[in-house]
């Protein structure tokens, strides 16, 4: 299998956080992925990662529901696209899609924000 992580190969900054890849001491292979805190580096746990999962998954589902939307199992699909051809890839395709979504005006009820509108206040 390729790996698109290694270790020291790889240090990311994205949202303003940084990361770094480094040896893991679990079996041959293994790799720890830590943060950034300012002060130190910090192994980035399956929990917190759980707990982002959770939190994401929620706010799509309330703010996208089911049906007419896809809610959260769209942040699910997501998931599965980075896990199975990296984040970028992932981070593209939502991008893409953003742009496409402010390319087509849709009619709006009195009041309610324009694609334009809700794309910056989605990035600020």
């Amino acid at each position: 299998m390729d790996r698109r992580w290694q270790n020291g190969a790889r240090h990311v900054s994205t949202e303003g956080l940084h990361f770094q890849v480094r040896h893991g001491s679990k079996k041959p292979g293994d790799l720890v992925m830590d943060v950034w805190n300012g002060q130190r580096w910090y192994p980035v746990r399956m929990s917190t990662v759980f707990m982002l999962t959770d939190f994401l998954f929620e706010n799509e589902h309330v703010i996208f529901p089911c049906p007419p939307y896809e809610g959260g199992y769209k942040f699910l699909k997501a998931l599965r696209v980075a896990g199975e051809q990296g984040w970028e890839e992932a981070n593209r395709r939502l991008e893409a899609e953003k742009t496409a979504k402010c390319a087509v005006e849709v009619p709006r009820e009195p009041g309610q924000q324009t694609n334009e509108q809700w794309l910056q206040e989605y990035e600020s």
